[in-house]
Protein backbone atom coordinates (compact mmCIF):
# COMPACT_ATOMS: atom_id res chain seq x y z
CA UNK A 1 0.00 0.00 0.00
CA UNK A 2 1.26 3.43 -0.98
CA UNK A 3 1.00 6.02 2.06
CA UNK A 4 -1.21 9.37 0.76
CA UNK A 5 -1.36 12.71 0.98
CA UNK A 6 -4.49 15.21 2.59
CA UNK A 7 -4.32 16.54 -1.08
CA UNK A 8 -4.94 13.15 -2.64
CA UNK A 9 -7.50 12.05 0.24
CA UNK A 10 -9.79 15.39 -1.04
CA UNK A 11 -10.11 14.35 -4.51
CA UNK A 12 -11.25 10.42 -2.97
CA UNK A 13 -13.89 12.76 -1.28
CA UNK A 14 -14.56 14.20 -3.89
CA UNK A 15 -15.17 11.71 -5.60
CA UNK A 16 -17.43 9.84 -3.33
CA UNK A 17 -19.21 12.86 -2.97
CA UNK A 18 -19.67 13.33 -6.83
CA UNK A 19 -20.99 9.28 -6.63
CA UNK A 20 -23.52 9.91 -4.34
CA UNK A 21 -24.48 12.96 -5.91
CA UNK A 22 -25.29 11.41 -9.32
CA UNK A 23 -27.08 8.49 -6.89
CA UNK A 24 -29.41 10.68 -5.20
CA UNK A 25 -30.41 12.63 -8.73
CA UNK A 26 -31.21 8.89 -10.24
CA UNK A 27 -33.17 8.04 -7.44
CA UNK A 28 -34.66 11.50 -6.91
CA UNK A 29 -33.67 11.92 -3.44
CA UNK A 30 -33.03 15.27 -1.64
CA UNK A 31 -30.08 15.79 0.59
CA UNK A 32 -28.36 18.62 1.67
CA UNK A 33 -24.25 19.05 2.65
CA UNK A 34 -23.88 18.65 6.55
CA UNK A 35 -22.44 19.77 9.23
CA UNK A 36 -18.40 21.01 8.43
CA UNK A 37 -18.93 20.16 4.79
CA UNK A 38 -21.71 22.88 4.53
CA UNK A 39 -19.70 25.06 6.76
CA UNK A 40 -17.21 24.73 3.92
CA UNK A 41 -19.04 24.93 1.25
CA UNK A 42 -20.28 28.43 2.71
CA UNK A 43 -17.14 29.68 3.70
CA UNK A 44 -14.62 28.63 1.58
CA UNK A 45 -16.47 27.05 -1.63
CA UNK A 46 -14.92 23.92 -0.84
CA UNK A 47 -12.89 21.60 2.06
CA UNK A 48 -12.25 23.60 5.11
CA UNK A 49 -8.48 23.65 5.05
CA UNK A 50 -7.77 21.79 7.89
CA UNK A 51 -10.81 19.48 7.49
CA UNK A 52 -10.30 16.33 6.07
CA UNK A 53 -14.21 14.45 6.29
CA UNK A 54 -17.48 14.97 4.47
CA UNK A 55 -21.20 14.99 6.16
CA UNK A 56 -24.02 14.24 4.19
CA UNK A 57 -27.65 14.18 5.08
CA UNK A 58 -31.40 13.37 4.30
CA UNK A 59 -34.45 13.74 5.23
CA UNK A 60 -35.78 10.34 7.27
CA UNK A 61 -37.77 9.01 4.22
CA UNK A 62 -35.05 9.85 1.43
CA UNK A 63 -32.41 8.07 4.08
CA UNK A 64 -34.26 5.07 4.38
CA UNK A 65 -34.94 4.62 0.57
CA UNK A 66 -31.18 5.58 -0.32
CA UNK A 67 -29.87 2.61 2.35
CA UNK A 68 -31.85 0.52 0.43
CA UNK A 69 -30.55 1.02 -3.47
CA UNK A 70 -29.78 -1.89 -5.48
CA UNK A 71 -26.35 -0.57 -6.30
CA UNK A 72 -24.97 -1.24 -2.61
CA UNK A 73 -26.04 -5.12 -3.42
CA UNK A 74 -23.18 -5.26 -5.59
CA UNK A 75 -20.04 -6.66 -4.59
CA UNK A 76 -17.83 -5.44 -7.22
CA UNK A 77 -19.21 -1.54 -6.83
CA UNK A 78 -15.94 0.81 -5.77
CA UNK A 79 -17.90 1.69 -3.25
CA UNK A 80 -19.60 -0.18 -0.29
CA UNK A 81 -22.17 1.15 2.11
CA UNK A 82 -21.41 0.69 5.71
CA UNK A 83 -24.93 0.73 7.83
CA UNK A 84 -26.61 -1.91 10.85
CA UNK A 85 -28.81 -3.68 8.19
CA UNK A 86 -25.31 -4.24 5.98
CA UNK A 87 -22.94 -5.67 9.08
CA UNK A 88 -23.73 -9.22 8.40
CA UNK A 89 -23.25 -8.85 4.58
CA UNK A 90 -20.03 -7.07 5.13
CA UNK A 91 -18.98 -9.37 7.56
CA UNK A 92 -17.96 -6.56 10.03
CA UNK A 93 -18.90 -5.22 13.22
CA UNK A 94 -20.47 -1.68 12.48
CA UNK A 95 -20.90 0.23 15.66
CA UNK A 96 -22.50 3.49 14.41
CA UNK A 97 -26.25 4.47 14.01
CA UNK A 98 -26.15 5.49 11.01
CA UNK A 99 -24.64 5.02 7.67
CA UNK A 100 -21.06 5.64 5.87
CA UNK A 101 -20.19 5.58 2.36
CA UNK A 102 -16.47 3.94 2.12
CA UNK A 103 -14.21 3.61 -0.90
CA UNK A 104 -12.93 0.15 -0.93
CA UNK A 105 -9.68 1.25 -3.11
CA UNK A 106 -8.27 2.76 0.76
CA UNK A 107 -7.64 1.62 3.67
CA UNK A 108 -7.07 4.29 6.63
CA UNK A 109 -5.02 3.66 9.92
CA UNK A 110 -5.96 5.55 13.44
CA UNK A 111 -3.98 7.00 16.25
CA UNK A 112 -6.87 7.30 18.94
CA UNK A 113 -9.57 4.65 17.84
CA UNK A 114 -10.11 1.12 16.77
CA UNK A 115 -11.79 1.36 13.82
CA UNK A 116 -10.59 0.10 10.41
CA UNK A 117 -12.04 0.42 6.94
CA UNK A 118 -11.01 2.72 3.89
CA UNK A 119 -11.55 6.16 3.40
CA UNK A 120 -15.45 7.14 3.67
CA UNK A 121 -17.98 10.08 3.82
CA UNK A 122 -21.20 10.14 7.01
CA UNK A 123 -24.42 9.85 5.42
CA UNK A 124 -26.88 10.84 8.41
CA UNK A 125 -30.67 10.77 8.91
CA UNK A 126 -32.44 13.98 9.71
CA UNK A 127 -35.08 12.29 12.19
CA UNK A 128 -38.01 13.80 13.61
CA UNK A 129 -37.68 15.34 17.28
CA UNK A 130 -40.92 14.81 19.35
CA UNK A 131 -42.91 17.98 19.89
CA UNK A 132 -43.26 18.24 23.44
CA UNK A 133 -40.41 19.71 25.06
CA UNK A 134 -39.83 17.04 27.53
CA UNK A 135 -39.90 13.90 25.64
CA UNK A 136 -37.58 15.94 23.60
CA UNK A 137 -35.41 16.54 26.23
CA UNK A 138 -35.52 12.93 27.35
CA UNK A 139 -34.26 11.76 23.33
CA UNK A 140 -31.73 14.13 22.88
CA UNK A 141 -30.48 13.00 26.39
CA UNK A 142 -30.64 9.79 25.85
CA UNK A 143 -28.70 9.95 22.47
CA UNK A 144 -25.88 11.90 24.31
CA UNK A 145 -25.59 9.02 26.51
CA UNK A 146 -25.70 5.86 23.97
CA UNK A 147 -22.79 7.71 21.91
CA UNK A 148 -20.91 7.95 24.23
CA UNK A 149 -20.63 4.70 25.40
CA UNK A 150 -20.46 3.92 21.63
CA UNK A 151 -17.05 6.23 20.91
CA UNK A 152 -15.53 4.94 24.30
CA UNK A 153 -15.57 1.11 23.36
CA UNK A 154 -13.76 2.47 19.99
CA UNK A 155 -11.32 4.70 21.74
CA UNK A 156 -7.41 3.46 22.17
CA UNK A 157 -6.45 4.15 25.80
CA UNK A 158 -3.09 3.84 27.92
CA UNK A 159 -5.05 3.58 31.02
CA UNK A 160 -5.17 -0.21 31.41
CA UNK A 161 -7.95 0.26 34.02
CA UNK A 162 -9.94 2.74 31.26
CA UNK A 163 -8.54 -0.23 28.30
CA UNK A 164 -10.64 -2.46 30.29
CA UNK A 165 -13.14 -0.13 30.93
CA UNK A 166 -13.59 0.71 27.14
CA UNK A 167 -13.22 -3.08 26.13
CA UNK A 168 -16.50 -4.40 28.18
CA UNK A 169 -18.34 -1.14 26.78
CA UNK A 170 -17.05 -2.10 23.44
CA UNK A 171 -18.45 -5.48 23.71
CA UNK A 172 -22.26 -3.89 24.00
CA UNK A 173 -22.35 -2.15 21.21
CA UNK A 174 -25.10 -3.36 19.14
CA UNK A 175 -27.69 -2.79 21.74
CA UNK A 176 -26.66 1.17 22.04
CA UNK A 177 -26.28 1.55 18.56
CA UNK A 178 -29.84 -0.12 18.15
CA UNK A 179 -31.40 1.23 20.95
CA UNK A 180 -30.46 5.14 19.02
CA UNK A 181 -31.65 3.93 15.93
CA UNK A 182 -35.06 2.09 17.42
CA UNK A 183 -35.43 5.11 19.23
CA UNK A 184 -35.23 8.12 16.78
CA UNK A 185 -36.73 6.40 13.83
CA UNK A 186 -39.85 5.96 16.04
CA UNK A 187 -40.37 9.69 16.48
CA UNK A 188 -43.57 10.48 14.29
CA UNK A 189 -42.21 12.08 10.95
CA UNK A 190 -45.28 13.47 9.46
CA UNK A 191 -46.16 16.32 11.80
CA UNK A 192 -43.17 16.95 13.49
CA UNK A 193 -42.54 20.10 13.77
CA UNK A 194 -38.88 19.82 13.55
CA UNK A 195 -36.22 17.43 12.65
CA UNK A 196 -31.89 17.38 12.98
CA UNK A 197 -29.46 14.99 12.99
CA UNK A 198 -30.15 13.92 16.66
CA UNK A 199 -27.59 11.22 16.87
CA UNK A 200 -24.78 13.93 17.12
CA UNK A 201 -27.88 15.96 19.24
CA UNK A 202 -26.60 17.16 22.96
CA UNK A 203 -28.06 18.47 25.97
CA UNK A 204 -26.28 22.16 24.88
CA UNK A 205 -26.91 21.68 21.26
CA UNK A 206 -30.13 19.43 20.20
CA UNK A 207 -29.10 20.32 16.63
CA UNK A 208 -32.79 20.72 15.61
CA UNK A 209 -34.07 22.80 12.63
CA UNK A 210 -37.81 23.69 11.57
CA UNK A 211 -39.17 20.74 9.21
CA UNK A 212 -39.95 23.37 6.68
CA UNK A 213 -36.11 23.60 5.72
CA UNK A 214 -36.51 20.37 4.36
CA UNK A 215 -38.84 21.66 1.48
CA UNK A 216 -36.49 23.33 -0.66
CA UNK A 217 -32.96 23.17 -1.31
CA UNK A 218 -30.42 25.16 -3.84
CA UNK A 219 -26.68 24.98 -5.09
CA UNK A 220 -23.64 25.55 -3.70
CA UNK A 221 -20.36 25.87 -4.82
CA UNK A 222 -17.85 23.02 -3.19
CA UNK A 223 -14.43 22.83 -5.00
CA UNK A 224 -15.10 23.80 -8.37
CA UNK A 225 -18.51 21.45 -8.60
CA UNK A 226 -21.87 22.24 -7.01
CA UNK A 227 -23.95 20.42 -4.64
CA UNK A 228 -27.17 20.61 -2.98
CA UNK A 229 -28.06 22.36 0.26
CA UNK A 230 -31.41 22.97 1.74
CA UNK A 231 -32.15 27.19 0.82
CA UNK A 232 -32.05 27.67 4.59
CA UNK A 233 -28.64 26.66 5.22
CA UNK A 234 -27.01 29.90 7.02
CA UNK A 235 -30.09 29.33 9.89
CA UNK A 236 -28.85 25.64 9.89
CA UNK A 237 -24.99 26.92 9.97
CA UNK A 238 -26.43 30.04 12.73
CA UNK A 239 -27.85 26.68 14.91
CA UNK A 240 -24.76 24.14 14.48
CA UNK A 241 -21.90 27.04 14.71
CA UNK A 242 -23.09 30.24 16.10
CA UNK A 243 -21.34 33.00 14.64
CA UNK A 244 -20.31 30.30 11.45
CA UNK A 245 -18.61 33.29 9.33
CA UNK A 246 -15.81 33.54 11.75
CA UNK A 247 -12.58 31.55 11.77
CA UNK A 248 -11.90 29.59 14.73
CA UNK A 249 -8.21 30.22 16.52
CA UNK A 250 -5.72 28.06 15.29
CA UNK A 251 -5.71 26.30 18.48
CA UNK A 252 -9.14 25.09 17.40
CA UNK A 253 -8.53 23.63 13.81
CA UNK A 254 -7.87 20.15 13.89
CA UNK A 255 -8.29 17.17 11.72
CA UNK A 256 -8.68 13.70 12.58
CA UNK A 257 -5.42 11.97 13.79
CA UNK A 258 -5.26 9.10 10.77
CA UNK A 259 -2.90 8.00 8.06
CA UNK A 260 -4.38 7.02 4.40
CA UNK A 261 -3.36 4.19 2.14
CA UNK A 262 -3.78 3.72 -1.40
CA UNK A 263 -4.24 -0.38 -1.86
Amino acid sequence: MKKINSTDEKKILLDMLLYFDELCQKHHLNYTLDSGTLLGAARHQGFIPWDDDIDVALPLPDYLKFITLKEFRECDNQYVLHEARYEKKNNENYHYPYAKLEDRTTYVKYEEKYDKGGVFIDVFPLTAYPNDTNECYSLVDEMEKLRWKIFVGLTKYNNPLKKVIALLISKEYRSYRNKMMTDAFAVPYDNAKYVGNIFWASKNNYKKIPKVYLDHYIKLPFEDREFNVISNYKSLLRILYGNWEVLPPKSQRMSHSMSIYKK
